[in-house]
C-alpha cells in the first residue's frame, strides 16, 4: 500500500542508487572520487533481517496476550477525568450499553467544565478491536461530530485516550475513564497547584460515592496541607477550604478520602521559576473559504525548580496551566519580513486563528498569508517575583492541506 501511494519511495529511499545512465554524476575530470559501485546489499535489507530476528510475528508476549485475552464487557457506568488545552479540566460520567453487533457499544456521556460549570453531552457508538482498542464516533452539543480513540487496560477497569474534532483534528480532550464501583473514588481536584503559605483556599475534590457524613478528618491532602472546613458534600464533588503551611515542601500531593487515595493530584510550590508554551513548535493552516482552517490552541505551563534548586532539570515540578498575556512577534527570516501582520491572530485564551487562504493583494507581490512567527506568553505576579517570565513557541502558518491521501490512521 505504501508503494502504491508513493511509488518513488522504492528508488529514493529503500533502494537508492545512481542512475545507470550516469545522469547527475560529474565527469571523471571534475570528480576526484571513484564512480559509485552497485551495492550488492542495501541498508534496508539489514534492517529487515534485524526486524525478522528480533520482532517475530510469533513471540512469548504475543502468545501470552492471545491466551489471556477476553471479550470486552464494558456495559455500565464509567467515571471520566479529562482535560483540554485552553479549557482546563473536565469531570463527568459515561454510560455504555451493548450495540447491535459483537464488541460494539452505545455511548452517552456528560462532562462538566470545571472553569465555568458548563456541560457538554456526547452520544454515539463505538467498537472494540482486538479486545482493547476503542474506536468511536459521537455527536457533542456545541461541537458536532467527535471521534474517540482509547485503549482499554488488561483488567478492563480503565480506558485512556483522546476525543477530538476539527478540520485537522486539532481540538480535543485527553480522557481517562474509570469503571464505576460502589467505593469512594477520587478523580482529581479543580486546581493544579497551591502556593505555600496560602490560607482559606477553595478546593473541590471530584470523584464518586462521597458519603454525606464526610468529616475533615476523613480527608488527607498530604504534608503541609490542612482541611480547614468542608463547605458542601455531593455524591460526585466535595468543596473544601484548605490552608497550606508556609514551610511546606514543594512537590506533588496525593488526595485521600476515606482511605481511597489517588497519587500526584496537585502540587504545592513556593515560587514559579519559569514557564513554557505547549507546544514549543506548532503548525497552523490557512483557510476559511474553500478549505477548513487549521487552528492551534496554545497553553502556558508554570514550573517550579524542584528540590535540587536548579531550573530545567528532571525534578522540576509541573504546576499546570496559568493565565498569561499572549502576543505575536516577528520571526525574522528575511529582509523586510512582515509575516506577523498577515498570518492570523491569537486571543486571550491562547487560541491562534489563521488568516484566510489565497493571494492577498495587500502583501508584497500579492503573496498569500503564510509565514512564520513567535507566539509569546508573558506572566508576572506575586508568585513569579519582580521579574516578568516569558516563553515562546515557533509557529509556522502554511497553506491548506489540499489533498488527503487517506484518513488518519486512527480512523474507525
Amino acid at each position: 500500500m505504501h508503494l502504491g501511494y508513493f511509488p518513488v519511495s522504492e528508488s529514493n529511499s529503500f533502494h537508492a542508487r545512481p542512475r545507470p545512465d550516469g545522469y547527475g554524476v560529474l565527469p571523471a575530470s571534475l570528480n576526484p572520487r571513484p564512480a559509485p559501485t552497485q551495492p550488492t546489499r542495501y541498508p534496508v535489507d539489514d534492517a529487515l533481517d534485524y526486524l525478522a530476528k528480533n520482532n517475530n510475528l510469533h513471540s512469548a508476549a504475543w502468545s501470552n496476550w492471545r491466551a489471556s485475552s477476553v471479550n470486552p464487557n464494558l456495559k455500565g457506568r464509567w467515571n471520566i477525568a479529562a482535560s483540554s488545552p485552553g479549557k482546563g479540566k473536565y469531570f463527568g460520567t459515561m454510560t455504555l450499553s451493548p450495540g447491535q453487533s459483537a464488541n460494539s457499544f452505545n455511548c452517552s456521556a456528560e462532562l462538566i467544565r470545571v472553569a465555568d460549570g458548563s456541560k457538554v453531552s456526547f452520544a454515539g457508538q463505538s467498537v472494540i478491536y482486538t479486545g482493547y482498542e476503542w474506536r468511536g464516533r459521537a455527536q457533542a452539543t456545541g461541537i458536532g461530530q467527535v471521534r474517540q480513540v482509547m485503549a482499554l487496560s488488561p483488567d478492563q477497569s480503565i480506558m485512556q485516550g483522546r476525543w477530538f474534532w476539527g478540520g485537522y483534528q486539532e481540538f480535543g480532550l485527553d480522557v481517562t475513564a474509570h469503571r464505576a464501583s460502589t467505593d469512594v473514588t477520587v478523580l482529581g481536584v479543580d486546581i493544579s497547584s497551591i502556593h505555600t503559605g496560602s490560607e482559606n483556599v477553595a478546593l473541590k475534590i471530584w470523584g464518586d460515592n462521597f458519603p454525606p457524613s464526610l468529616q475533615p478528618a476523613d480527608i488527607d491532602l498530604g504534608s503541609g496541607v490542612r482541611v480547614r472546613s468542608i463547605v458542601s458534600v455531593q455524591t460526585k464533588a466535595v468543596s473544601l477550604i484548605v490552608d497550606v503551611d508556609a514551610k511546606a515542601i514543594s512537590g506533588f500531593r496525593s488526595v485521600s478520602v476515606k482511605s481511597r487515595t489517588t497519587p500526584d493530584v496537585f502540587a504545592v510550590y513556593d515560587k514559579i521559576d519559569y514557564i513554557k508554551v505547549s507546544d514549543e513548535s506548532a503548525l497552523a493552516r490557512l483557510g476559511g473559504s474553500a478549505h477548513p482552517k487549521g487552528y492551534v490552541q496554545f497553553e502556558a505551563i508554570a514550573f517550579n525548580r524542584g528540590i535540587d534548586g536548579v531550573s530545567n532539570t528532571a525534578d522540576d515540578i509541573n504546576l499546570g496551566p496559568i493565565n498569561v498575556k499572549w502576543s505575536i512577534e516577528e520571526f525574522i527570516s528575511r529582509y523586510d519580513d512582515n509575516d506577523r501582520e498577515f498570518v492570523g491572530s491569537i486571543d486571550n485564551e491562547g487560541l491562534f486563528t489563521p488568516a484566510a487562504e489565497g493571494p492577498n493583494p495587500q502583501r508584497k507581490f500579492t503573496t498569500n498569508n503564510t509565514g512564520d512567527v513567535w507566539i509569546v506568553a508573558s506572566y508576572q505576579d506575586k508568585d513569579s517575583g519582580p521579574t516578568k517570565l516569558t516563553a515562546k513557541s515557533y509557529l509556522v502558518v502554511t497553506v491548506p492541506l489540499y489533498m488527503k491521501w487517506d484518513e488518519p490512521e486512527v480512523a474507525q
